[in-house]
């Protein structure tokens, strides 16, 4: 195993062992104007403690719901 993965792997350890949260966004692109479709919340023990949609002002691009299976018919009800 690489030195930098066997560094990664104690990061990974450490933050398990101190009940570390885990955020994850879901996005419309990586430019600068980009929005979050989705948020989520996650604990050390795998539990998610927030998953939400989140509607974009403008529409996710086809190729992006190819990627995260988020589509703009998921979010056109979301109240934000």
């Amino acid at each position: 195993m690489s030195r930098d993965r066997q560094e990664a792997s104690a990061a990974v350890c450490r933050w398990l062992a101190e009940d570390a949260l885990f955020l994850d966004t879901e996005t419309t692109g990586l430019h600068a104007s980009a929005e979050i479709v989705e948020l989520s919340l996650i604990d050390s023990r795998g539990q998610p403690l927030l998953d939400t949609l989140i509607r974009p002002e403008r529409p996710i691009p086809p190729a992006l719901t190819r990627i995260h299976g988020i589509d703009n018919a998921m979010v056109a009800d979301v109240p934000c």
